[in-house]
């Protein structure tokens, strides 16, 4: 069995916050670094979504709550 991604990341690393920090805005490239990126599949739990997913939710839920201030 491999290591799981717990082991392989320190616990001070900042993927416990990350895709913006990284400078990653684009839907489609945070969808690509979801399949490629330890850091990112560590943080999703392994999940995929695609872009379209990750745009809606953006739209739905984090526009409304950038713009509330």
């Amino acid at each position: 069995m491999p290591p799981s991604y717990d082991e392989k990341i320190p616990a001070d690393h900042l993927v416990r916050v990350y895709a913006y920090a990284e400078k990653i805005y684009s839907s489609r490239r945070i969808a690509k670094a979801l399949r490629e990126n330890i850091y990112f599949m560590w943080i999703s739990g392994e999940s995929t979504p695609d872009f379209r997913t990750i745009n809606d939710f953006r739209g739905s839920w984090m526009y409304p709550l950038i713009n509330s201030s």
